[in-house]
């Protein structure tokens, strides 16, 4: 298992995999402009990104918003899924981000992960462009 920052060449193979796992995760929840707007948000240009490696196959990717310390995603294939790489790829995003807070908009599956990581709900669940979520941060 290697952490490592994502390639250029590997932008197009992180994006599907990222809408894949989401139509099969989460895509049901949401309507048909929730789902549109998920798919225009999922863009690494503007993100410091990093891969989760097993076996030269990637299983996993999260990504920061660059200059800022909003972790944008984390997603993991379904199959790699409750076998630590989440914490994997959440403890790379720490030591990279050091001291200070760290925030993330969790989606209704991934806010069980975060709150088992000490993130804390900043509010009550939200909603933008018919993507629901809660505002999360955590104090590191």
């Amino acid at each position: 298992m290697k952490i490592r920052e994502i390639r250029k060449e590997e932008y197009d193979q992180c994006q599907q995999m990222i809408y894949d796992i989401f139509d099969k995760c989460l895509a049901k929840e949401y309507s048909a402009k929730g789902r549109e707007t998920f798919r225009n948000i999922i863009r690494f240009e503007d993100k410091t990104t990093w891969v989760a490696e097993d076996n030269n196959k990637i299983i996993g990717v999260s990504a920061i918003i660059k200059n800022t310390r909003h972790m944008m995603y984390l997603f993991i294939l379904p199959q790699y899924q409750g076998k630590k790489i989440g914490t994997l790829l959440l403890d790379k995003v720490k030591k990279y981000l050091g001291p200070g807070p760290i925030t993330v908009k969790a989606s209704r599956i991934a806010d069980k992960f975060y709150l088992k990581h000490g993130f804390k709900p900043t509010d009550d669940w939200q909603e933008e462009g018919e993507l629901y979520y809660l505002p999360m941060k955590l104090d590191i």
